[in-house]
C-alpha cells in the first residue's frame, strides 16, 4: 500500500521548496503587448526551475489575462533567442524574456 498522506506532503514540501529557491526574471513587451499591459517591461519573481510554457500560463497570464489571445500567436525570445511552444526552455535567474506580436503589413 502507497501511504497517500505522506506522498502528498513530501510533494508539498517539495514545492515549497521550489519556491524558496526563487530568482528574478524581466519580461520585454512590444508593440501591442506593451499597449495592453501599460509598460515596456516587468520583473517577476519564480521559483527556481520554472520553464517558459510555465512563465506564461502560471505568471504572466495570471497577472495580464488581457494578454491571452495576443499571446496564442506571439512569439517569445529569452536572452534574444527565440523559443519554441513545444520545446520549452527553463529560466534562469536573470533571464530576459520578450513577448513579441505577430508583425503586420506589407
Amino acid at each position: 500500500w502507497i501511504d497517500v498522506s505522506r506522498v502528498s506532503l513530501e510533494l508539498r514540501e517539495e514545492e515549497a521548496e521550489r519556491y524558496r529557491r526563487s530568482m528574478k526574471v524581466r519580461c520585454l513587451y512590444f508593440a501591442q503587448c506593451r499597449d495592453i499591459v501599460g509598460k515596456r517591461e516587468e520583473e517577476f519573481e519564480l521559483p527556481e526551475g520554472t520553464d517558459t510554457n510555465q512563465f506564461l500560463a502560471e505568471y504572466l497570464l495570471v497577472r495580464h489575462p488581457t494578454l491571452e489571445d495576443i499571446a496564442k500567436t506571439s512569439l517569445l525570445a529569452v536572452n534574444l533567442e527565440y523559443v519554441e511552444k513545444d520545446n520549452p526552455v527553463v529560466l534562469k535567474e536573470g533571464s530576459e524574456i520578450g513577448l513579441i506580436p505577430p508583425v503586420s503589413g506589407g
